[in-house]
């Protein structure tokens, strides 16, 4: 009797234990579900913010342990999605997102993005300790996602120059919906309402209400384009375009300087509005402006031949010619002989405008002022100098558009040395010096129509300086 009560005691306490252990399975497997709440959701047309508890979980078990969110757009497979995840599935095909914020209360809170718009979703937040023995969930519901809406504004042309614009636009929607989006101008000179695939400026960013500035440029001066914003949703690939306006730069002709020579020299350098502004940078036959001077990256080296790639000794007013490409009409790159006929034919004068050294060629009772803009050769930027930039040198280049046997252009060059003020004009010339601001004369030795002029490789990238030539017609 003794052991058989034994047997029977035994018995009824592996049965009890065996009933925690169905419990704990049944709270695992997240059944018991009588204590939790309700998330509240909030919607755009691609962003939904959901926040809520999961009873029965401290503040230190959330943080220590995984919470998230599950939803899904399948209205059919939702719970089976949400059950899968339950069971142990860390993958059960639907969306979701992890390690959530929660703040002191206990409330858990994320955004969901890209999501579709006027598409409804099912969603729950989950929770696993972190020993993963606990998985929890709460109650499920349901949103819509609004309609996607999004007027564009299409604003002037502002401060419009020669190769420049500044134009503003607007995309007025809900700014968690602009996030996922991309703005900016389409602009084209040859299409009426222009595409995203005719040409583009991207925004780096809006503002709350979603305004923005573009800086258009190395335009083509004269030249009508025709430009509007335009809205990619990022997730969807949806394209908005607003309404198209037109801008005009201004025409090249307004820079020619008549000095009495043989053409007429533009009063800025190519890419730039104002005389002591430096431009851009070209490579010798190359029409847009680089800052990389890498004989690899040059379009006419031939590194299998290690040669350049033969396109005639001058690209004067050819499709090589920058100037000429963004200028067009009578404007191209100078000849040597026109920059020998300039040094030659004029005064020279070194003194300081906006923030460095201009060398100033008068003559003909007129003028035109040559920035130290320096430029890039193959260890990077050089030989240019800003006043709050300490340097030893600083080079006053001006590029031809012819070359020599060897490749190399033809370019004249003054180079300063802003802390002694001493000037050494060429490689070959004698040195003079500029006294106080400017005013000092630059001067040359030997004969000036026959002064020597440097080479510069071909791939160096270096300011232009355009010339109207009265035997190209527009």
């Amino acid at each position: 009797m003794i052991m058989r009560d034994s047997c029977k005691c035994l018995f009824l306490s592996f049965l009890f234990a065996l009933a925690l252990v169905s419990c704990r399975n049944e709270e695992v497997d997240g059944q018991d579900q009588e204590a939790s709440y309700a998330p509240t959701v909030s919607s755009t047309a691609f962003t939904a913010t959901v926040s809520g508890t999961i009873s029965g979980v401290t503040y230190d078990e959330l943080n220590s342990g995984q919470r998230g969110i599950l939803y899904t757009d399948d209205p059919e497979g939702a719970q089976s999605f949400f059950n899968s995840w339950l069971k142990g599935n860390n993958n059960p095909g639907c969306p979701q997102v992890g390690r959530i914020k929660v703040n002191a209360d206990g409330v858990m809170e994320a955004i969901i993005t890209k999501l579709k718009p006027e598409t409804t979703y099912s969603y729950c937040l989950y929770y696993v300790s972190r020993d993963g023995g606990t998985r929890l969930q709460s109650m499920s519901g349901s949103f819509t996602t609004k309609a996607f809406d999004c007027p564009l504004e299409t604003a002037e042309a502002q401060s419009v120059g020669f190769y420049k614009a500044l134009v503003p636009g607007r995309a007025r929607t809900d700014a968690n919906d602009l996030s996922l989006c991309k703005t900016g101008i389409a602009i084209s000179h040859d299409k009426d309402e222009p595409l995203l695939e005719d040409g583009f400026v991207e925004a780096s960013s809006t503002d709350d209400a979603g305004t923005f500035e573009i800086n258009l440029h190395e335009l083509k001066c004269g030249t009508e384009y025709r430009y509007r914003t335009y809205l990619q949703v990022e997730h969807t690939g949806q394209m908005l375009y607003g309404p198209v306006r037109t801008l005009t730069t201004r025409h090249p002709d307004e820079q020619a300087v008549d000095l009495g020579l043989s053409v007429k020299w533009a009063s800025c350098n190519l890419g730039a509005e104002e005389p002591q502004e430096w431009g851009g940078y070209y490579k010798w036959g190359e029409t847009q402006s680089s800052t990389n001077a890498d004989r690899s990256r040059y379009s006419l080296w031939n590194q299998y031949q290690s040669k350049y790639i033969d396109v005639g000794r001058s690209i004067c007013a050819t499709e090589y010619d920058a100037a000429h490409e963004a200028m067009s009409g009578h404007w191209r790159m100078p000849t040597k002989a026109e920059i020998d006929e300039l040094i030659g034919s004029c005064e020279m004068t070194l003194h300081t405008m906006g923030d460095g050294y201009v060398a100033e060629f008068t003559a003909n009772g007129a003028s035109i002022s040559l920035p130290a803009a320096g430029l890039y050769n193959s260890f990077g930027f050089g030989w240019a100098f800003e006043k709050e930039k300490e340097q030893s040198s600083c080079r006053i280049v001006i590029q031809s558009g012819e070359r020599s046997q060897n490749g190399q252009r033809w370019c004249w060059y003054a180079e300063v040395n802003p802390n002694t003020n001493e000037v050494v004009v060429s490689a070959t010339s004698s040195s003079g010096t500029v006294t106080g601001d400017g005013g000092g004369v630059i001067t040359v030795g030997g004969s000036k129509e026959q002064m020597d002029i440097m080479e510069f490789s071909a791939e160096f990238a270096i300011p232009i300086r355009p010339v109207w030539d009265p035997n190209l017609s527009d």
